[in-house]
């Protein structure tokens, strides 16, 4: 058993990641800005080969040898690789259009979504699955996919019923590979904002992808809460798409998406990164925002510039706990 000095000297153990988060200074790292600066078009420096390896592990490697030549030949078999990983999700994606056809209203989600919104080819925009927002059709969606060779792969700790719960998982082999597609009821698991569903599903852009696809403030909004969910613990992707659908939304569409998804709080902070890192035109959308009343804390605790916007990188568990409570609207627009 720890004596109360030993349990005094853990509690100051565990809070000291916090209170550096708070207090310490913000963490720059340099690989990471250089790679900031290349994506959005701004003189860089860097050895190449180190910046490569950086665009890999931020699933980015495919765009960056497209956006910046000079690191290309150092992607070549990552991209190769990556090229063939996306012509078996459309693969995927087309077998899944084909089924649901006409069947009920389904809208593609974040990666699929962004890529036709946003990259040259769905490639650009590197994928590990497949997401659909359904509602609550899923049961209906399920059994759809079912009878034309789609098997359940949901993981048992998220449940065993796919009538109940936010997400059901599934999966499929075409092309000798596995697809796996996520079906969505609900995006996020707590009410720390409150994604319109249905809103997204009525407003859906068909003809850009073989099923429609979120529209680019919801797909912009859906990002952000996919980014501020996992407590910014995200690779680079996502932002990268908040960056190029900017240019598509105006301000005053961007403020009533994310009033009606319970994100203006969320959807601030976010721009305020993306500025940032990116050097990106982001004061319009965020004066139409509105800045919220601990606006200054928020932007103090985001001041980082390296794998997360956080001013000094916390435990993954943590974060993914606390940015979603720190970001609920209070009021603002509730």
């Amino acid at each position: 058993m720890l004596s109360g000095r030993s349990k005094l000297g853990a509690l100051f153990a565990a809070l000291g990641p916090v209170a550096r988060f708070a207090v310490g200074p913000s963490i720059q790292d340099a690989t990471q800005i250089a790679l900031h600066r290349a994506l959005s078009g701004r003189p860089w420096s860097g050895e190449p080969s180190v910046l490569a390896l950086a665009a890999q592990s931020q699933q980015v490697a495919v765009w960056t040898s497209v956006s910046v030549p000079e690191l290309a030949p150092h992607l070549r078999d990552v991209v190769a690789y990556q090229r063939r990983v996306d012509a078996l999700l459309e693969l995927g994606l087309a077998h899944a259009a084909r089924t649901l056809d006409g069947l009920l209203p389904v809208v593609l989600l974040k990666g699929s979504a962004a890529g036709r919104w946003v990259y040259p080819d769905s490639a650009c925009r590197q994928r590990r699955d497949l997401d659909l927002l359904v509602g609550d059709s899923l049961p209906e969606v399920r059994r759809a996919l079912l009878g034309r060779g789609w098997k359940d792969a949901n993981d048992p700790r998220h449940g065993s019923d796919p009538a109940v719960g936010r997400a059901w998982n599934m999966s499929v082999d075409l092309g000798g590979g596995r697809i796996n597609l996520d079906l969505h009821r609900h995006l996020v698991h707590t009410d720390w904002c409150r994604p319109n569903t249905a809103l997204m599903l009525a407003s859906s852009v068909a003809g850009r992808a073989p099923l429609p696809i979120t529209q680019p403030a919801d797909t912009m909004v859906n990002t952000a809460i996919h980014l501020l969910g996992t407590g910014f613990h995200e690779p680079l992707k996502g932002w990268l798409d908040m960056l190029g659908l900017l240019p598509l939304v105006s301000p005053a569409e961007l403020a009533a998406r994310a009033g009606a998804h319970g994100l203006v709080t969320g959807m601030w902070l976010c721009l305020g990164v993306l500025g940032r890192w990116f050097e990106a035109p982001v004061e319009g959308h965020r004066a139409a925002l509105g800045r919220p009343l601990r606006g200054w804390l928020l932007q103090r605790l985001s001041a980082g510039e390296h794998d997360t916007p956080e001013r000094q990188p916390l435990p993954r568990g943590v974060s993914h706990r606390l940015w979603p409570w720190l970001v609920r609207d209070l009021g603002e627009r509730r």
